[in-house]
């Protein structure tokens, strides 16, 4: 019975053995190379804090994030620069989405990395009025260049419309990352890479607020965000986001 026992082990080991030996000659490396070289790969997403957003808030994002992705990295605070100041006729203090991420190209080669920049101010892009016919700023949560691995999102925005909560700014950032890294998703370019099933977290914002009660990707965005190394099956959130009021 022993020697029954020897033969079957030592059979099944020559078999893992040939195996191992098949996917080598198939790829020229064994499958610990192959996931190894697959995750040097993977991008390293940079996150900062610029112009002094709560630390304790941005360890607590951090932290979200690297649930989700395995190459994170906290950059730290750097400061907010008058070239990306708007200055606006009722002296609000806005800062321009596009010039931030302009200026912050030079710090990352974005084809080695993405980038992630929480904003200690209104971060805004330019619209039309329809009044007046000219662009003037428009206040985000966020913003990114699709497929550009970049992305911004201005941090009082939530606490002045009263959305600010850790959850709520995980779903904002994982939303411009889809954006960012995921790009456009098929047959939505009209809607720039924006997803019409009103339960998911790529949903248009369209001017308010509808991610508190969100709490997932739908199956087609889900999928784009696994393929671009996301875990979303680790995001964690209540079934209905409590605002918490403050900065802390």
């Amino acid at each position: 019975m022993k020697k029954i026992l020897l033969l079957f082990f030592l059979s099944a080991l020559l078999a893992g053995c040939s195996n191992e030996r098949h996917d080598k000659r198939a790829t020229g490396k064994s499958e610990k190379e192959v996931k190894k070289e697959a995750a040097k790969k993977q991008p390293v997403l940079h996150v900062y804090n610029m112009g002094g957003v709560p630390e304790a808030r941005m360890q607590r994002l951090v932290a979200s994030l690297r649930e989700v992705y395995s190459m994170v990295s906290y950059e730290g605070g750097i400061p907010l620069t008058e070239t990306t100041h708007i200055k606006t006729p009722k002296g609000n203090d806005r800062y321009g989405a596009t010039w931030i991420m302009k200026e912050m190209r030079k710090r990352v080669n974005l084809q080695n990395g993405i980038q992630l920049v929480i904003v200690n101010g209104e971060v805004c892009d330019w619209k039309l009025n329809s009044h007046t016919d000219k662009k003037e700023p428009h206040a985000l949560f966020g913003d990114s260049y699709l497929n550009g691995r970049q992305a911004v999102i201005g941090y009082s925005r939530f606490v002045k419309t009263k959305h600010l909560s850790d959850e709520n700014l995980f779903k904002i950032a994982m939303h411009e990352l889809g954006h960012a890294v995921g790009g456009l998703v098929p047959n939505r370019k009209a809607d720039g890479g924006h997803c019409p099933n009103r339960n998911c977290l790529m949903v248009n914002a369209s001017n308010g607020f509808p991610y508190s009660s969100i709490t997932e990707f739908c199956p087609t965005c889900d999928k784009v965000m696994k393929g671009c190394g996301f875990n979303t099956d680790r995001m964690r959130f209540q079934k209905e986001t409590k605002k918490r009021e403050g900065n802390s």
